[in-house]
């Protein structure tokens, strides 16, 4: 399974957002519920407004991360 699957069957957001292009990172907004996947472009724009988003290969760390405060 890829960990874009994965990662959707495990967050099981209400609203997924997908850009047209190279997928390099995600954003997971908690209160929404939103799985915002980002380009290399927004990735460089959310990093200068020092805004968190994570690598598609760190998906793993991002679910220790988060695997506390799901219930």
């Amino acid at each position: 399974m890829t960990p874009i699957v994965e990662l959707v069957e495990y967050l099981m957001p209400k609203h997924i957002i997908v850009p047209q292009g190279d997928i390099v990172g995600f954003t997971y907004n908690r209160k929404k519920k939103e799985l915002r996947f980002i380009t290399e472009k927004e990735a460089k724009k959310l990093t200068r407004k020092r805004i968190a988003w994570w690598r598609m290969d760190n998906w793993q760390k991002f679910k220790e991360t988060i695997k506390g405060e799901r219930k």
